[in-house]
């Protein structure tokens, strides 16, 4: 049986970069199975499979799969479907700033479009998990498992942290670029460290001096244990360092806001905005927000 598919390149505005997406906007009718061989078929970070919503006061029920497994939610997936549901003019019309819900493994996930009047071409999303700081991972251990010296590690704001935004990954900070682009991708010394200590991914980063980039953050992230040796553009492990920068910063009442550019070594560029809302000395909510581009579509056949 034929189902359509869209693809787009989630977290940038030019085709081939970014992260890209597949997406099956009507996936009633297959199985776990079937999802799960099709999101292997397509080999990208993930796929989503779009149902009607279990809620009425919701839009949609939203399967996202690795090329490994389930997992009850993912940055991109949310800011590409949306965008995806969309262009496809398959939201009953959609306008810029309108909300839209997506029940997901990890709870309900408010997403909020935005583009030039009907014409979307970004979204925004608000992380289901938060204030989830968990467990402080040794340097030494940290420092091998990206293939690196423990003097490349900085532990002036944070030690290397394991923070979960519905999925767990370790944040590692480095010292420079150069550390970040020596960093590990082969599978193995991150795959032994997610297993041993239940993660999903690990979340390289430097702070940026140069301003001029117009970033903050340069990352890398690697989930090999999801058969995604480096992912381009990772958002809900970008909502997870919005929760941990949030963290660290002493202001009963503040919008924190940064920008984050990850992929540059893998030559898929992608931008993610972050933000996190500080009320009454806790952190409230932590939104992160890109840019989408449709790239093609087509059909699939499913036996």
């Amino acid at each position: 049986m034929p189902y359509d598919f869209v693809t787009l390149d989630v977290f940038t505005d030019k085709l081939f970069g970014g992260n890209p997406l597949a997406v099956l906007p009507d996936a009633k009718g297959l199985t776990t199975e079937q999802m799960q061989s099709i999101a292997r078929e397509f080999n990208y970070s993930e796929t989503t499979f779009v149902l009607p919503p279990e809620d009425e006061n919701n839009t949609r029920k939203v399967r996202i799969f690795t090329p490994m497994a389930e997992i009850p939610f993912a940055g991109h997936p949310n800011v590409g479907t949306a965008v995806a549901l969309a262009r496809l003019d398959l939201l009953g019309g959609s306008a810029s700033g309108q909300r839209i819900r997506f029940e997901e493994g990890a709870g309900v996930v408010t997403v909020t479009l935005h583009g030039d009047g009907d014409r979307i071409d970004s979204a925004e999303f608000i992380a289901p998990v938060i204030n989830r700081i968990e467990e402080e991972i040794p340097g030494e251990e940290a420092a091998k498992a990206l293939g690196l010296s423990e003097d490349k590690i900085v532990r002036d704001h944070h030690v290397p942290r394991v923070v979960s935004s519905g999925i767990r990954f370790l944040f590692v900070e480095l010292t420079d670029l150069e550390a970040l682009a020596a960093s590990e991708a082969a599978p193995g010394p991150v795959t032994r460290i997610s297993a041993s200590r239940g993660l999903d991914g690990v979340f390289a980063y430097v702070r940026v001096a140069d301003s001029s980039e117009g970033v903050d953050f340069r990352a890398r992230v690697y989930a090999p244990v999801h058969g995604v040796i480096e992912d381009p553009a990772t958002g809900s492990a970008n909502a997870g360092l919005a929760n941990l920068l949030g963290s660290l910063n002493d202001e009963s009442d503040a919008t924190l806001e940064w920008t984050v550019a990850q992929g540059i070594e893998m030559g898929r560029p992608s931008r993610l905005r972050l933000t996190t809302e500080r009320r009454g000395g806790e952190i409230a909510e932590v939104r992160v927000a890109g840019s989408a581009v449709v790239v093609c579509r087509g059909q699939i056949d499913v036996p």
